[in-house]
Order: C-alpha cells, then sequence, then structure tokens
C-alpha cells in the first residue's frame, strides 16, 4: 500500500513453484497489508497460505490485514483467523473501498517527505510578505 514497501514474493514447496504473494509493509511499519495470495490450484487448501501467514508473522510481527477478501477466500481468512489466532497471530478486519484505503493511508500523511517545490510555496505563502505579492501578482495578470 504506498507509500509502503511493497513485495512480490514466490511461495514454493519442495523446491517447486505454487503461487505468489503480493503484500507489503506501510511507512509506520505497525501492519502488514496481504493485498494477495495466489496459489495454483492444485496447491490450495493445503495449508499453505497459512503456513506463508505464519512465516510473515514470526518474520514481521506484524498485525497482518488483508486488502479487499475476495468472496472465493472468505473461507480461507475465517479459518486463518481462528487457527493462526490461537497462535497469537494478529489478523485484523479487511480493508476494503477507496475510502478506508484513504482512511489508513492518513495514519502515516505525516511521513511522506513533502516535494520541496510545495514546501517553497507553502513557506512564501506563510510568510508577511505573502499579501504584498499575491496583489501584484494578480494585478500584473489583470493588466
Amino acid at each position: 500500500m504506498f507509500p509502503g514497501t511493497d513485495f512480490i514474493d514466490h511461495i514454493e514447496v519442495d523446491g517447486q513453484r505454487v503461487g505468489q504473494i503480493d503484500y507489503s509493509i506501510n511507512p509506520l511499519r505497525d501492519r502488514l497489508y496481504i493485498n494477495m495470495i495466489e496459489l495454483r490450484p492444485g496447491s490450495q487448501r493445503q495449508g499453505i497460505g497459512s503456513a506463508v501467514l505464519w512465516h510473515l508473522w514470526q518474520l514481521h510481527g506484524l498485525p497482518i490485514v488483508p486488502l479487499y477478501e475476495y468472496a472465493t477466500s472468505e473461507g480461507f481468512w475465517c479459518q486463518a483467523r481462528a487457527r493462526l489466532g490461537a497462535a497469537g497471530v494478529m489478523i485484523e478486519a479487511q480493508l476494503r473501498g477507496v475510502r478506508q484505503m484513504e482512511l489508513e493511508q492518513e495514519r502515516w500523511q505525516h511521513l511522506v517527505p513533502e516535494p520541496e517545490h510545495k514546501r517553497l510555496i507553502r513557506e512564501l505563502m506563510a510568510s508577511p510578505e505573502w499579501p504584498a505579492i499575491k496583489a501584484r501578482h494578480d494585478a500584473e495578470r489583470n493588466a
């Protein structure tokens, strides 16, 4: 989830690629977002997805937040919450929809660097000279 760190990792079992996971860690480093766990049909319902979540939990120790649980994955997430939750893994409610994503991103907006040109404009508009500069600019534009 922008501007966090995004990862796309292959999922392998016995040296064979069976799928991939797309996840990210937000800039506050307090949540791990799962965008997608994709397993080949022959590799589904074998505990591989849960094992991947367990691995991420052990590696990062962050609450796991699914982004938009698809109808076909509801059973997976329900089971993962029950089984992995019993082992201490925190799987939070999904983020679904643009508004929920925007609200989540607002939590770390203060960490996103401000572009220099915007900083200079903001500082100029906050300066005591700004009213005179603006008046002169408006007069030149209307002349």
